[in-house]
């Protein structure tokens, strides 16, 4: 798999974690309204929408070196991560199921900038927090967040209420860290929470692993990605 140019990649063009459209599109609009069901025996309704929350950047497919096997791990572990994700989000858009991404973007002085070059670090305008251009399509929604978490001080609480969600498919990486904040603070927040298990990832498989099972033994429910297709393909069917 080749190595996207920087040109290729997408950027924030704000300071704000309200959800928008990605950089190369228009002003952001809200993801359309027509309920996508989602019938997983999570709930006795019929109507559920489902949403899809990715956070890969530029800095996961950079070329190894310099860092060692962790950063040769999480290239490869991207490279093969990367199809499946592509494949399910554009499946889930035919179905009209919004596509939110969530960004890290962090401030300028935090410490974790202090000696890290420009290709990893979080900063607006950085290389590093560019979002990878095929993950995105012009219906998604970007928001910025400070944090692991996609919830904390972000507006995905409320993108969510307002599109009606109680239901939320979470995928990206890092699996133990990004992904299982989240989907914790989803849980925490009234949402049901299902997890692609071949759509998270992490630079160490063992942690991808541990990830999915505290998930599963919690509050998640645990599917491929196929499956997730397939559920919501015949739910928009019935």
């Amino acid at each position: 798999m080749s190595t996207p140019s920087p040109r290729s990649s997408r950027t924030s063009r704000t300071s704000s974690s309200r959800a928008r459209r990605p950089a190369h599109g228009g002003p952001c609009t809200a993801a359309r309204e027509r309920p996508a069901p989602f019938p997983l025996g999570l709930s006795s309704a019929q109507q559920r929408k489902a949403i899809r929350h990715a956070h890969i950047r530029h800095r996961d497919q950079r070329p190894p070196g310099g860092s060692g096997d962790t950063e040769r791990g999480t290239q490869t572990a991207v490279a093969a991560f990367l199809p499946r994700q592509k494949a399910l989000l554009d499946s889930l858009r035919a179905l009209d199921v919004p596509v939110i991404h969530l960004q890290l973007v962090v401030s300028d002085d935090d410490p974790r900038n202090a000696t890290t070059p420009d290709e990893l670090r979080y900063t607006r305008g950085s290389v590093g927090v560019r979002l990878l251009d095929e993950t995105l399509a012009e219906s998604d929604l970007v928001i910025e967040k400070p944090k692991d978490s996609g919830f904390f001080e972000t507006t995905l609480d409320e993108t969510l209420k307002k599109l009606g969600v109680d239901t939320v498919i979470i995928s990206g990486m890092q699996a133990q860290i990004c992904v299982q904040t989240t989907a914790a603070d989803a849980h925490f927040r009234g949402y049901r929470v299902v997890i692609p298990t071949d759509c998270i990832v992490s630079s160490n498989p063992e942690d991808t692993q541990q990830a999915l099972k505290w998930m599963s033994e919690y509050f998640a429910t645990l599917l491929p990605s196929v499956e997730i297709e397939q559920l919501v393909r015949a739910g928009r069917d019935e």
